[in-house]
């Protein structure tokens, strides 16, 4: 799998949690572990927004440990891209949706 690809796993996996309370506090130790980079960020979202991490982290959980390993490393790759290169891949991506 390509990074850009990594990040669409992370940030666009769809399952059903519905309008759930996603407020901090009532979240799971579990999603808040998987979600703490984003904690700060968190009050400010869209709840809409909110309930699409919260589909991604419970489907990132549901993966096998050897799933979740590749996506850790590959998504690693893509913070440690230049931001030159993520827009790149982005156009890329886009062109290849067209």
């Amino acid at each position: 799998m390509k990074p850009i690809l990594i990040l669409l796993l992370l940030c666009g996996l769809c399952s059903a949690v519905g309008a759930a309370d996603t407020n901090w506090s009532s979240l799971s130790a579990e999603q808040q572990s998987l979600l703490a980079p984003l904690k700060d960020k968190w009050p400010r979202m869209p709840q809409e927004r909110r309930e699409k991490l919260l589909q991604r982290a419970q489907q990132y959980a549901a993966l096998p440990e050897e799933q979740r390993a590749q996506v850790r490393e590959r998504f690693a790759r893509w913070q440690a891209l230049k931001p030159e290169e993520k827009l790149q891949l982005r156009a890329n991506f886009q062109r290849f949706q067209q």
